[in-house]
């Protein structure tokens, strides 16, 4: 069953196989080929935050477990670290 919708993209009248459709053939292409380059945008700024995380040194990192009265593996594994 077909159902007459307007595309979002270029406004025209096209047959869509479901009631949700958004795009007509042309432009879903087009479509996917955008959100494709927005998600790998933002995955590639969500790696790049993440990776600039402040060092801390072995002896640092020890010293804090040791104030935090645990052994050097377990504040690692506790924090995540």
């Amino acid at each position: 069953m077909s159902v007459i919708v307007n595309c979002v993209m270029c406004k025209s009248l096209f047959a869509a196989k479901k009631s949700n459709a958004k795009y007509c053939a042309n432009c879903n292409k087009k479509a996917k080929n955008m959100w494709n380059q927005n998600y790998k945008r933002n995955r590639r700024q969500k790696k790049s935050i993440q990776s600039v995380k402040p060092v801390k040194t072995l002896k640092e990192l020890n010293d804090e477990a040791r104030a935090a009265g645990m052994s050097y593996g377990m504040y690692i594994a506790k924090n995540n670290i």
